[in-house]
């Protein structure tokens, strides 16, 4: 990623296998790094705007529960 000037806002591992996604957001362009997860969620429904929502809910919900230990 970095090699290709893709800075995440959070760590992401470097060794980790992802795909840089363009999506449009509320503020214009945005940019995700997508990972297997986010494939395994289309399989179960195909919308890319499904597959986000639940992607940032189980991030959110990651990181409530790493705050709360």
């Amino acid at each position: 990623m970095k090699r290709n000037g893709v800075r995440p806002s959070m760590w992401v591992n470097p060794k980790r296998k992802g795909s840089l996604v363009e999506l449009n957001g509320d503020k214009g362009t945005e940019y995700w790094i997508i990972f297997n997860n986010f494939y395994v969620v289309t399989k179960y429904n195909p919308s890319i705007k499904y597959s986000m929502a639940v992607t940032i809910l189980a991030k959110h919900l990651e990181l409530k529960s790493t705050n709360l230990r």
